[in-house]
């Protein structure tokens, strides 16, 4: 099973205090079949052990990809989030499973059904004075890694997220319009004062 996702903003940006996030590719997209269809040969040719997990990082530059990186390994908790989401597969448990010689739970086959991302936002110098309860945005699902009263450093980028999010839409336009206004919503209802 793989499906290729989009990245929206760089670990970079984190460090300067920006969202990074991604979201699953369309089915209708063209380049959903060529990424696809790039990951095999990725690992076709490498010694890709049978019962993996793995991670691609690439570059589409000029209507070509460029590889970045592959890791063996499953991608990052808030990218297991939204695969859950949109396919019903955990990736991580599915890994484990594999290691330990057990039989998959799923059938590896599914499309997403559903349009689905996520976000991590990076840390901000200050004090928390405001934490939202709850996100009021349809479709979309928080978790926060710090409190009230807790004393934020700089951002140190992708490693120290202070939240997170899941988006889960019927559409692709729809879902990056979303991101945008949850990142709004994001900064408008978090108050951190230096």
């Amino acid at each position: 099973l793989s499906w290729p996702s989009m990245c929206l903003n760089t670990c970079l940006d984190m460090k300067r205090g920006e969202a990074k996030g991604g979201a699953m590719l369309d089915p209708k997209n063209p380049l959903t079949p060529r990424l696809k269809n790039y990951a095999a040969r990725v690992l076709k040719a490498l010694p890709t052990p049978q019962d993996t997990a793995f991670h691609l990082e690439l570059f589409w530059h000029h209507n070509e990809p460029i590889f970045c990186e592959i890791a063996s390994r499953a991608p990052a908790a808030w990218i297991r989030d939204f695969w859950l989401k949109g396919t019903g597969v955990d990736l991580q448990r599915e890994h484990i499973r594999a290691q330990a010689f057990l039989p998959p739970t799923t059938t590896f086959n599914q499309t997403p059904d559903c349009y689905t991302g996520g976000l991590v936002f990076p840390s901000r110098e200050g004090v928390i004075r405001q934490l939202p309860a709850s996100c009021t945005i349809e479709g979309v699902t928080f978790t926060f890694y710090v409190e009230e009263g807790d004393a934020l450093p700089p951002s140190q980028g992708i490693l120290c997220p202070i939240a997170s999010c899941v988006l889960k839409t019927k559409s692709w336009e729809s879902l990056l319009q979303l991101m945008q206004q949850t990142i709004t919503w994001f900064h408008n209802a978090l108050v951190i004062r230096g």
